[in-house]
């Protein structure tokens, strides 16, 4: 309660920072928008150590930095953003030009097709240590560490998805087709690459990653059974990443939204069948097929977007 009670505070300037990173990734920006997070996190961290140590605030103190931190970075970026848009785009931003009703309910219809798929996203991964736990408490910790292994990859396979969705973005209000198709072909092949190289490198390390989570050697013992998944999953998911980005780029999120619907809704009954049948290797399989089911679906809405050129 004490920690919330001033952290709320950060809520407008944190919704700012979020649509600062979103503009800057959609005009290829992609150092701005990391060194913005840099900023942001490092002044964070001294503020709050700051106020803890030296002022002796505790837990108020690390809310505090946090808001701090959070304003100061807005300050600084709004001010940037500013003299960049009047700088390249030769235009100066007034409220009259964008708060455009229509153009806001565009945006708001764009922005709540990806809340409900982020809510089913999400749900998904919970679905995981929600059905460890009915399997045994072993069992939800092997797929707490074991998630970490999927999380990790994301990370790097999701950076294509955002630099390809300023290029679809892009390439689709200039109705460069060859350019557009270029980017798709390239996105998948690198993320693609790169989740082949992530899975080499667990299978040669997964089981140091994996001691380095946990010193008990029962749960580390039980991990090893079902660390070939956390091999399997990155390159066979690397394609519904990509194909995220893809038509987030294209402003086709109620695709997104659809496909993602589906995909959760199957993979809760693969799930249910097959954990009765394999247990938790019934689990991980039901998620390698959640990742096909989206790259499926999502591939079946893919004539939607050529026809915009």
């Amino acid at each position: 309660k004490k920690y919330i009670s001033v952290r709320i505070l950060s809520a407008p300037a944190e919704l700012i920072i979020y649509v600062l990173i979103g503009l800057y990734l959609g005009l290829q920006r992609t150092f701005t928008s990391s060194l913005l997070v840099t900023f942001f996190s490092i002044t964070n961290i001294i503020f709050s150590a700051f106020f803890v140590v030296s002022m002796n605030l505790g837990i108020y103190g690390v809310a505090l930095g946090t808001v701090l931190s959070a304003y100061l970075t807005v300050f600084i970026f709004l001010v940037n953003t500013y003299f960049f848009i009047k700088k390249n785009f030769n235009v100066i931003p007034r409220f009259n030009r964008i708060l455009t009703a229509k153009k806001i309910f565009k945006l708001f219809t764009i922005n709540f097709d990806l809340f409900i798929r982020t809510i089913f996203l999400t749900f998904a991964f919970l679905w995981i240590p929600y059905q460890g736990a009915k399997l045994g408490e072993d069992y939800l910790a092997v797929n707490s560490i074991l998630i970490q292994f999927i999380m990790l990859a994301s990370f790097f396979l999701d950076a294509y998805a955002f630099s390809t969705e300023g290029v679809v973005g892009f390439t689709i209000g200039r109705k460069i087709k060859k350019s557009f198709l270029q980017a798709v072909s390239n996105s998948f092949r690198l993320s693609f690459i790169t989740s082949l190289l992530i899975s080499i490198l667990y299978l040669f390390f997964f089981k140091n990653i994996i001691s380095a989570l946990t010193d008990i050697d029962y749960l580390i013992f039980l991990t090893y059974g079902f660390a070939f998944w956390i091999i399997l999953i990155p390159p066979i998911a690397s394609f519904c990443y990509q194909f995220d980005g893809i038509f987030i780029g294209a402003s086709q999120t109620s695709e997104i939204r659809n496909s993602m619907v589906v995909s959760v809704l199957l993979y809760i009954l693969f799930s249910i069948y097959l954990i009765d049948n394999l247990g938790n290797h019934g689990l991980w399989l039901s998620l390698l097929f959640f990742m096909i089911i989206r790259s499926i679906t999502l591939n079946f809405y893919f004539p939607k977007i050529l026809r915009k050129f």
